[in-house]
């Protein structure tokens, strides 16, 4: 197992696609890092991290574990270690570790650039909630490695492997953006709605009034029901990540700070407020759940990889 981690490594080590890589990455999220915190005309200190800080790398990534990993089996490298002794559940463990060590490294050049240029606008998030964020984020990374590692091992054949792995993490990713929006608006059993009305005085002149009124949320979903879902959709990368950003729009951003109760009616007003509040804490106490359901998840690729691989036929 030692030689198999050894010889894993040193492929990464050695691969200019490895470097090119990781100095892309680097810049970009330079770039992108400057742009995620601003400052109002008001003085207000706004955090919003682009989605693309952590989809660009784990995309990368992946692009590079696949390739390499694709690689062994259109060389025949992988009949050759079980021919000398080496077990299908070996290679691949020793694959996974190797790729789960290469995106850890990405997510180093990912959050080292956000934490050099950004952490003013982190340090609004509520006490405590700054490392979970940092720890859900982290477990994407070796969670897609590990994914790309069981793909390409499966598929045997490093072209349908790029494009398996291609179509699996756009489909995770386009299914998360799915499940957090309509996750995001079943927490109201009520919407509000307005309608505008002619309204007429004694001498006829006529006067736009706008009225609201509340109507039925057709996606609203009991509490216990939701939190299921949302539980389940942990074990979607692509979910995860969505969960991650957003928690930080929410809690970094003041939404509608500058409405003051003549903007709205009083009762919409407390109501606004009183949902926004409970979809925050509900979002706060979630983290360590997602982050459970991460680590799951990474134990599951890698106890079905083993046992999956030990069953494809090479022939």
């Amino acid at each position: 197992m030692r030689n198999l981690l050894r010889s894993s490594c040193m492929r990464y080590l050695k691969s200019p696609l490895t470097w090119g890589i990781a100095a892309f990455i680097l810049l970009a999220e330079i770039l992108l890092a400057r742009q995620t915190v601003y400052t109002e005309y008001d003085g207000t200190l706004i955090l919003s991290l682009n989605v693309l800080s952590f989809l660009l790398p784990l995309a990368l990534g992946a692009m590079v574990v696949v390739l390499t990993v694709g690689r062994e089996f259109s060389d025949h490298t992988v009949r050759n270690k079980i021919i000398t002794g080496s077990s299908k559940p070996q290679i691949f463990l020793s694959e996974s570790v190797t790729a789960a060590a290469f995106m850890s490294f990405c997510y180093l050049l990912t959050t080292v650039p956000l934490l050099c240029f950004a952490q003013k606008g982190f340090a609004q998030l509520p006490e405590g909630t700054e490392p979970k964020l940092f720890v859900m984020f982290y477990l994407l990374y070796p969670a897609v490695g590990i994914l790309t590692v069981l793909i390409t091992c499966l598929a045997a054949q490093r072209t349908a492997a790029v494009i398996i792995t291609g179509g699996v993490l756009f489909g995770l990713y386009f299914g998360g953006i799915t499940q957090h929006g309509l996750l995001s608006v079943s927490f109201a059993k009520t919407n509000t709605a307005y309608v505008d009305e002619n309204v007429y005085d004694e001498e006829g002149n006529c006067t736009l009034v706008t009225k609201e009124y509340e109507e039925p949320n057709p996606f609203y979903l009991p509490d216990g029901r939701r939190h299921f879902y949302r539980t389940l959709g942990a074990l979607n990368p692509g979910y995860t990540l969505m969960e991650a950003v957003m928690y930080t729009e929410y809690q970094g951003r003041e939404l509608m700070r500058r409405l003051t109760a003549e903007d709205m009616e009083e009762a919409s007003w407390q109501r606004y407020w009183a949902e926004r509040e409970r979809r925050q804490k509900e979002d706060t106490d979630f983290l360590m759940i997602e982050i459970l359901m991460q680590c799951g998840l990474i134990v599951l690729l890698l106890g079905a990889g083993a046992f999956s691989f030990r069953l494809r036929d090479l022939k």
